[in-house]
């Protein structure tokens, strides 16, 4: 066997809660991903209220940067993006 040549093939499936692989010599892998796929909901819902009122008071676009930054260093602090 050459230096470089795969072992064995996965086969990915990506969906918005989970990524699901398949090998068959090992098996099915589940990465679960509901956690992730619930805060940037929630933070989603959040920046939508906002941006509508920031459209119309200007000093509520750093209350809305603040959240955007918020969501992102809680997705960076999860198992998944490490």
């Amino acid at each position: 066997q050459r230096v470089g040549e795969p072992k064995g093939v996965i086969v990915w499936d990506c969906n918005e809660r989970s990524i699901d692989g398949f090998n068959p010599e090992i098996g099915w892998i589940r990465v679960d991903l509901r956690k992730l796929f619930h805060m940037h909901r929630v933070c989603e819902l959040k920046r939508r209220r906002l941006q509508i009122k920031a459209s119309k008071k200007p000093s509520l676009r750093r209350v809305l940067e603040k959240y955007s930054n918020r969501e992102r260093n809680r997705a960076k602090g999860t198992s998944f993006t490490r």
